[in-house]
């Protein structure tokens, strides 16, 4: 039964591979252009920008956690004080479980602080994909291609011509400043542990 059904699924592949290589709609061209990003945010700008607005939000993220910090640290002096010179067995036994507590939710805020600098890079990062897009696909258009891939280590070989990084950066130069994407919230308080 196997042999039966392996000429049959090697004879569907190539029957069918012609299809996924023209397109079922028979279009010519299907070229694939290539952006790169860091090379459009570089000639922008927009890299120092996208760099100072993740360092603004790092910043107030650390200093959050300085007060939260400092804050912990009173409240356990301020109970280590309350049980005087010679804490009994039990003050002891709860300085060191209030001392526990305090490091464990101050590390949920760090996990918390990171996962909110992780998350306005993501959302930095998508923000300025989705500039360069329109622009992007105006001169992939042009150019016959159907697709637009950002340029990363891992193209080993591209055509020139279907390099539309120096298109994009002229054209997103000449046009129209664009209201600059708002600076994204610092949070106003500590950033809430997940749990």
């Amino acid at each position: 039964m196997k042999r039966f059904w392996t000429p049959l699924t090697i004879a569907a592949v190539f029957c069918t591979l012609p299809l996924f290589l023209t397109g079922c709609d028979n279009k010519s061209s299907h070229a694939v252009a290539v952006v790169d990003l860091d090379a459009v945010a570089k000639a922008l700008g927009k890299d120092q920008t996208l760099t100072k607005q993740l360092q603004d939000v790092n910043n107030d993220i650390n200093q959050q956690l300085t007060k939260i910090g400092q804050s912990y640290q009173q409240q356990l002096k301020d109970a280590s004080d309350k049980a005087g010179p010679k804490p009994s067995d039990q003050d002891k036994k709860n300085l060191q479980a209030m001392q526990n507590d305090a490091q464990q939710k101050f590390a949920a805020y760090q996990q918390a602080g990171a996962n909110k600098l992780r998350e306005t890079q993501a959302k930095l990062a998508d923000d300025f994909r989705n500039e360069v897009k329109p622009f992007a696909e105006r001169f992939a258009r042009q150019k016959g291609a159907g697709v637009v891939m950002v340029s990363t280590g891992m193209i080993l070989w591209m055509d020139n011509q279907l390099d539309i990084t120096g298109d994009v950066i002229t054209a997103m130069r000449a046009a129209p400043a664009a209201t600059a994407p708002a600076t994204p919230d610092a949070p106003k308080s500590a950033p809430a542990p997940k749990q």
